[in-house]
């Protein structure tokens, strides 16, 4: 305990005054400063957790944390008001230069097939790689803070909501960070960026924002090629009997073998509490016409996904469609006691991330100038969509027929590496075939059970293979 009043004390130099007492004690002064007498946890920090977002959907983005004198941690930033939170980092500039450094959040989208996924890699051509170079040329981060001078993008505090697949495209990416802002940064930024990466807006954010922990939710899109969903009796009909199969995702299930199961991967079994993920729509839209091409529409929202789990979604829901089964085959796909069925992947190149949410975060700083929720840059982010996008699609499909390949090529595999799911959605009412009725088609030769279309299984592996290290699919 301490009081008020002068301390004496022996020094090495003979007697002497101590310094005066504060009258607190240890407990008090620590509980005024709680900052030095205890760890922060990562999530009281605002530093990225350790969570699977996503698709495509992990990042493990590195925050450093701001010090204090005598290299105490500052509190946490989220204790302050946010206006208190924003105004502080105004009092902050970079080297020499006398612009002070603010906390943004860029809303962008990309088309995805010509780079090797989202995230910055050493040696590898990615959206990141190409989004942080033309930062940095127009004066958004200097060349000290920049990747190729640090190797990392810590510095800048840059955080992604989630990692997407090579070949996946998106309208609504979002990355954190900090960055020295001019008045036509938004407009330098897309005159610097090719044609298939285009910023939508640029907004203000909390000290403390990352753009992966306080995503709330996201939503994709994978636009399914009309051929690929056959409708003999009209495409109203198509469309609700494939909405049924679909609604069987939402809720909280168990998506152990929607994604890889390895040791060190998020899901390592069946059991796995990682596996479970909550889904809160999915279903068709309006088929629209793009490039002469027709496609469908596919809503899925949720909190997070798994790696490859949408297009495992997308892939197990057309198949149990075009065989006429039965849904219980979602029910022998989620169950735990089934923990190896394997089954194939739609192509990426179909895929789309709409939108990262931030209810929450919105709720919290909505009397503050910061909007994320997506209604700056709409116009522009619906022309990306419709002009870029959905364009590439259709050509894409029009000129190499990329989902009859990928479907010729499942059916090739189903008496090898997709023989299990097939036997289940034969035991489902399934028919595969008019060659095989109920049963699994001949060994040599396959049928393609909507167009009974036969092949052999050699000229569709070839096929497929040759479009897979041609064109850098799936």
């Amino acid at each position: 305990m301490g009081g008020r009043g002068k301390g004496k004390g022996k020094g090495k130099g003979g007697k002497g005054k101590g310094k005066k007492g504060t009258g607190r004690g240890d407990k008090e002064k620590a509980a005024n400063r709680p900052w030095e007498s205890r760890k922060r946890t990562a999530e009281e920090a605002g530093l990225p957790q350790d969570e699977d977002s996503g698709l495509q959907d992990d990042c493990g983005d590195d925050v450093v944390p701001m010090r204090v004198k005598g290299g105490a941690e500052r509190p946490a930033a989220e204790d302050e008001p946010p206006a208190k939170r924003m105004k502080a980092e105004d009092n902050e500039e970079e080297g020499g230069d006398k612009r002070k450094k603010v906390k943004v959040a860029l809303i962008f989208g990309y088309l995805g097939s010509n780079y090797q996924g989202l995230q910055i890699n050493p040696g590898a051509h990615t959206v990141e790689k190409v989004l942080e170079e033309a930062i940095v040329k127009v004066g958004g981060i200097s060349h000290s803070n920049s990747f190729a001078a640090c190797g990392e993008l810590s510095k800048v505090q840059w955080t992604r909501c989630g990692r997407t697949d090579k070949g996946v495209h998106a309208a609504g990416q979002v990355v954190g960070l900090r960055i020295l802002p001019s008045d036509a940064l938004l407009e330098d930024l897309n005159a610097t960026l090719p044609e298939d990466i285009r910023v939508f807006a640029i907004t203000r954010v909390t000290k403390a924002f990352n753009a992966k922990n306080h995503c709330s939710g996201r939503s994709y899109l994978y636009m399914l090629p009309m051929d690929a969903v056959p409708h003999k009796f009209g495409e109203e009909a198509a469309i609700a009997k494939l909405n049924t199969i679909l609604q069987c995702y939402v809720g909280t299930r168990n998506y152990h073998n929607f994604t890889s199961k390895a040791k060190g991967k998020k899901v390592s079994s069946a059991n796995d509490a990682a596996a479970q993920r909550y889904i809160t729509e999915v279903q068709c839209g309006e088929p629209l016409d793009a490039g002469g091409m027709r496609f469908l529409p596919i809503h899925i929202n949720g909190q997070s996904f798994l790696f490859n789990q949408i297009r495992h979604m997308v892939a197990l829901a057309l198949l149990i469609y075009r065989a006429g089964s039965g849904t219980g085959v979602m029910d022998r796909c989620f169950s735990a006691k089934e923990p190896d069925i394997q089954f194939p992947m739609v192509p990426g190149e179909f895929l789309l991330l709409d939108k990262c949410h931030y209810r929450d975060y919105q709720k919290k700083v909505e009397q503050h100038d910061s909007d994320l929720s997506f209604q700056k840059g709409q116009a522009a982010r619906d022309t990306f969509v419709k002009d870029t996008i959905c364009e590439h699609m259709a050509q894409l499909e029009a000129q190499r027929r990329v989902m009859e390949v990928w479907l010729h090529w499942v059916y090739s595999m189903a008496h090898e590496t997709y023989k299990p799911i097939f036997e289940v959605i034969s035991a489902n009412g399934g028919k595969l075939g008019k060659a095989g009725g109920n049963h699994m088609p001949p060994q040599k030769t396959f049928i393609d059970p909507i167009t009974n279309a036969s092949f052999t299984k050699k000229s569709a592996h070839a096929q497929f293979m040759h479009m897979r290290h041609t064109f850098h699919m799936w």
